[in-house]
């Protein structure tokens, strides 16, 4: 797999002997699209295995705001968004190997 990203990382679950292993791959700290400090993408190689899981997703899954003291949600989205509105697109993506 190949992979680039503009602040998300990408997240692969390797499970192996009843065990889990987690996996990150960085993204660049840079946006899609015109920037002061613009630069190449750093492109990563990984093997995948059979049976690893990987996840990508978009800014706006850790930026929607909640919880008691209406924080951003950064990684957990499900809890604490109670009444408040979506405030950014929300995508993730799981690709099963």
């Amino acid at each position: 797999m190949s992979f680039a990203g503009a602040y998300n990382p990408c997240w692969i679950f390797r499970t192996a002997n009843d065990e889990t292993s987690f996996i990150e791959l960085a993204a660049n700290r840079m946006p899609v699209g015109i920037y002061i400090k613009e630069k190449d993408f750093t492109e990563q190689i990984f093997q995948l295995q059979k049976d690893d899981v990987f996840y990508i997703f978009s800014d706006g899954y850790n930026s929607q705001f909640g919880g008691a003291k209406n924080n951003k949600y950064k990684t957990i989205l499900i809890h604490g968004k109670g009444n408040n509105e979506q405030t950014d697109d929300v995508l993730v993506i799981g690709v099963r190997i």
